[in-house]
């Protein structure tokens, strides 16, 4: 029997999550039996020594005739929590999805007695790869098809922030607003995450940092539309709202420490002047992303909801 792998998907009607691997069964030349239980095993391929082990499935088959005519398709579906997305995640770091899918089976073939009845005539079983198309026992899932899984499963939707995007509407509505310059800059850096965020979604990890970095920027840098200072103009709402006067300072200091944190990203000069490694911006990675991506969302959400909250 041939086991050839045709696509994975993500079964969203499953509570957990589970990984649904299409599967064709073909009969190859000289089988002729009959297959009564059948499961895999799936390993993900690592880029160190040994694979991991991702845990059995079963099709949605029951017992079926395998001859060198006979073609059917199945589905084996995996189960997928939040573990084991963990662990293929930490592993592709934005990159492919390798996997290895091993079946086990166990048939039975028929045959005559000396009177001429069909029985059972001997009970074995057996295992086999399953391949790709081409032949190659490593099923390999680019990037763009596996984060279109995720994004069906729902994982990637977790990272929604409920943030006011349509400021042009709140300015509108309110045209003598005390913070319109404040208001304004907070838009531009609205924008800049939602695009951190896109990039973010789909494993591209520098790129989200690279966007995230203007938020930090648009919140720290140069003055605003009305001559203020955009720290003091923060500072300021921030104290109108309930901070501490003793930290007043504490909040745009940490937008400063992002976007310095952020900005070999942007400058071939480090802080102390010295050239930085053509590699060395490359190496921001999957955390990177989420703490830069995910605090600017949160710092965004903090001044424009206390800024309208009147």
């Amino acid at each position: 029997m041939l086991a050839t792998f045709l696509r994975v998907d993500g079964d969203i009607a499953s509570v957990p999550p589970r990984l649904r691997f299409r599967i064709r069964l073909q009969g190859g030349e000289g089988d002729d039996f009959t297959v009564f239980t059948l499961f895999g095993k799936a390993k993900l391929q690592t880029r160190g020594e040994g694979d991991i082990d991702l845990g059995n499935f079963h099709p949605n088959l029951s017992a079926f005739v395998v001859k060198p005519t006979t073609t059917q398709e199945a589905d084996f579906c995996l189960g997928f929590g939040e573990n084991k997305r963990r662990v293929v995640e930490n592993e592709r770091d934005a990159g492919d999805v390798n996997f290895k899918i091993w079946l086990d089976y166990q048939y039975f073939r028929l045959g005559k007695t000396p009177e001429g009845e069909e029985r059972v005539k001997t009970v074995s079983s057996n295992g086999l790869w399953v391949k790709t198309a081409e032949g190659s026992g490593t099923i390999m899932v680019e990037q763009s098809r596996w984060n279109k899984v995720l994004d069906r499963l729902g994982y990637s939707k977790r990272l929604l922030l409920e943030l006011p995007i349509d400021f042009e509407e709140i300015l509108s509505s309110i045209p003598k607003h005390p913070q319109e310059g404040l208001i304004r800059r907070i838009e531009v850096a609205s924008k800049s995450f939602q695009k951190a965020l896109n990039e973010l979604r789909i494993g591209k990890w520098r790129e989200a940092v690279v966007e995230s970095r203007k938020v930090y920027e648009a919140l720290s840098k140069r003055r605003l539309e009305n001559g203020k200072d955009v720290k003091e103009a923060i500072q300021l709402v921030l104290l109108k709202y309930g901070l501490p006067r003793q930290n007043k300072d504490n909040i745009t200091n940490i937008v400063e420490n992002l976007w310095a944190y952020t900005s070999p990203t942007h400058h071939i000069l480090d802080a102390e002047g010295k050239v930085i490694k053509e590699d060395e911006p490359t190496m921001f990675g999957r955390e990177d992303a989420y703490l830069t991506v995910t605090t600017a969302g949160l710092l965004i959400k903090m001044l424009a909801e206390k800024i309208l909250s009147e």
